[in-house]
């Protein structure tokens, strides 16, 4: 866990106190899409996530089933 938090851009700093929000499933036709870099962080990041999720902490599984 602290390989991954050590891992994270600068900018992902926040914290919260669930890993759903109300607006967790919502979509949107005008967001922008990710760079291809970007799409590439995210996968890996939702790919660690899974493996973290599946072995340690089953609570964010709801979320990870939406970035996934």
């Amino acid at each position: 866990m602290e390989d991954l938090l050590h891992d994270l851009p600068e900018d992902f700093n926040g914290s919260a106190t669930t890993p759903s929000t109300a607006h967790l499933f919502d979509t949107h036709a005008d967001d922008v899409k990710l760079s291809d870099q970007d799409q590439d962080l995210l996968h890996t990041w939702v790919a660690k996530l899974l493996f973290l999720s599946k072995r340690a902490i089953p609570l964010y599984e709801s979320a990870r089933n939406r970035l996934g």
